[in-house]
C-alpha cells in the first residue's frame, strides 16, 4: 500500500495505492462546525444531491447513468466528528481493468455534474423535488425513536452535553428542517463549497499521475482555507455521585446507556493503554463485562463498551429489564473497581489479540482505511502500521495506571414496561 498526498491548494489529495480491492474509491470530505441548523441543512442536501442533477433530472436517469458505468454507486452522507462535521460524498466504481478503459474517468465526471451542477432553476432548488427530499427527511427523523439502542445514546448525550456539539443529534432537527426553504438551501451548498475544508481521497490500483489530473479536472475548489478546524469536544466535568436520568419507552426490554470519562491521559494514553483497557472491560465476549453481567449473573441480553476520542469519554450500553437496573450498575462499578485494581497477563494479552484483529478487519474494508487516513489528517493519528507497534509495546502497568483514572459520569435508562 502506498501513501501520496498533495496541498492542491484550496484542498488536498490523498492517493492510496493498492491492488487488494476491484474497486477504486472516491470521498470527497467538505468538514465545518458542527451545529443543529448545520446538520440539519447537510442531510438534506446530500438527499436533494443525489435525486437528480442537471444532466440526469430524475432518480430513474441518474440511476441508470450509474449502472452504465458497470453498477458506479454514488451516495452522501453526513456525521459528526466531536466539534466538527464531515460531508462525505463517496464514489465507488470497478477498475477498468475490469470494464473498459476510460469508466473510471466516466464515473468521476459524473460525480462532479452531482457535486457541481445540481438539478436548480432560478438560483434555488426545484420546489418539486425540494418537496419530495423534505418529506422524507422529515419522516426519516421522526422514526428515530424506533432504533432504542441509538436512541438511549442519544438522549444520553443530550442530558450530559447540552448546549454542546457532544449533545447533537446526528439526525437532525424538525425544527431546524422546518426553517429551510429552497432558496436558503442553495445558499447552504454554496457555502459548503466555498468554505468547507476539502480533502479528496482516493483508493484503489490507479494510476497516481493520471489519477491526480482527472481530480484536478474534474473538481475545482476556488477559495483557500484554513486546514484546522477545532474537533476535540470540551471535557465533561467529574463528578462525585453517579447522576441517574430515567426516561420511559414501550417494549419490554430497557437500554441502560452509560458514561464514564478518563483524566490526565496523554495522547499515547489514550490511543493505547486506554484502548486496551476498554477492551478488557468491554470490547468483546472475554471482557469482563460480558463475563461478570450477562454470562455469569444472566443480567443483560448484551453489554459492551465503546470509546468516543473526539468527546473525551467511553460508553457502556447494555440491554436489561427494568427491575435488573441498580445490579446491573453495582457490578460494572465494581468490574471498574477492580481493574483499577488488578489486570492480567491474560486480559492483556487477548486485548491486543483483539486490538490487532480489528486492525487487520481495517485492511480489508476500503471505507475503513480512507477513515484511518482521514483520522491522520483530522487529529494526527498514527498509521496502522505504527499503531500496530505500539499496541504490542504497551505494558500492563501502563493499562492500570489508565484504569485508575477512570470515573463513571451518568446512566442512563430508557426503561420499558413492567413484566
Amino acid at each position: 500500500m502506498e501513501y501520496i498526498k498533495q496541498d492542491m491548494g484550496s484542498y488536498q489529495l490523498h492517493i492510496i495505492k493498492t491492488d487488494e480491492f476491484k474497486s477504486v474509491t472516491v470521498e470527497l470530505i467538505f468538514r465545518q462546525s458542527l451545529t443543529k441548523e448545520s446538520i440539519t441543512n447537510q442531510n438534506l442536501l446530500n438527499r436533494i444531491l443525489s435525486l437528480s442533477c442537471e444532466k440526469y433530472p430524475s432518480k430513474v436517469e441518474l440511476s441508470r447513468a450509474c449502472q452504465d458505468l458497470y453498477g458506479a454507486s454514488i451516495t452522501a452522507s453526513a456525521r459528526g466528528y466531536g466539534q466538527a462535521m464531515a460531508a462525505i460524498y463517496r464514489l465507488r466504481v470497478l477498475n477498468d481493468k475490469y470494464t473498459e478503459p476510460n469508466n473510471f474517468a466516466k464515473a468521476l465526471e459524473l460525480s462532479s455534474a452531482i457535486l457541481y451542477q445540481p438539478d436548480i432553476e432560478e438560483n434555488h432548488f426545484k420546489e418539486e423535488n425540494f418537496e419530495i427530499v423534505r418529506a422524507e427527511y422529515e419522516a426519516s427523523i421522526k422514526t428515530l425513536e424506533e432504533d432504542k439502542r441509538s436512541y438511549a445514546l442519544i438522549r444520553l448525550f443530550e442530558h450530559v452535553g447540552k448546549d454542546s456539539p457532544i449533545g447533537i443529534r446526528g439526525r437532525g432537527y424538525l425544527e431546524e428542517l422546518e426553517k429551510i426553504t429552497p432558496d436558503s438551501l442553495y445558499q447552504y451548498y454554496l457555502n459548503m463549497l466555498k468554505h468547507g475544508i476539502v480533502d479528496i481521497f482516493v483508493l484503489g490500483d490507479v494510476d497516481i499521475e493520471e489519477t491526480k489530473e482527472l481530480i484536478t479536472k474534474n473538481f475545482k475548489f476556488d477559495t483557500y482555507k484554513p486546514r484546522r478546524l477545532p474537533v476535540y469536544n470540551e471535557l465533561l466535568a467529574p463528578r462525585k455521585r453517579i447522576r441517574y436520568i430515567r426516561e420511559q419507552t414501550q417494549g419490554k426490554e430497557t437500554i441502560m446507556a452509560m458514561v464514564y470519562l478518563y483524566s490526565d491521559l496523554t495522547q499515547y494514553d489514550i490511543n493505547y493503554p486506554l484502548a486496551l483497557y476498554n477492551v478488557i472491560l468491554g470490547g468483546g465476549s472475554d471482557s469482563l463485562l460480558f463475563s461478570e453481567v450477562r454470562e455469569k449473573n444472566s443480567l443483560a441480553y448484551y453489554i459492551y463498551s465503546s470509546l468516543r476520542i473526539l468527546d473525551g469519554v467511553g460508553v457502556i450500553v447494555g440491554g436489561i429489564s427494568k427491575e435488573q437496573e441498580q445490579k446491573c450498575v453495582t457490578l460494572i462499578r465494581k468490574a471498574i473497581k477492580n481493574l483499577a485494581c488488578k489486570i492480567t497477563d491474560e486480559q492483556l494479552e487477548k486485548a491486543k489479540e483483539y486490538f490487532l484483529s480489528a486492525l487487520e478487519e481495517i485492511e480489508e474494508s476500503a471505507n475503513e482505511i480512507i477513515e484511518t487516513y482521514h483520522m491522520m489528517e483530522l487529529i494526527d493519528a498514527d498509521d496502522l502500521k505504527t499503531r500496530r507497534e505500539k499496541i504490542e509495546q504497551v505494558t500492563k502497568e501502563e493499562v492500570l495506571n489508565v484504569a485508575r483514572k477512570i470515573s463513571l459520569h451518568t446512566a442512563y435508562f430508557l426503561e420499558g414496561e413492567d413484566e
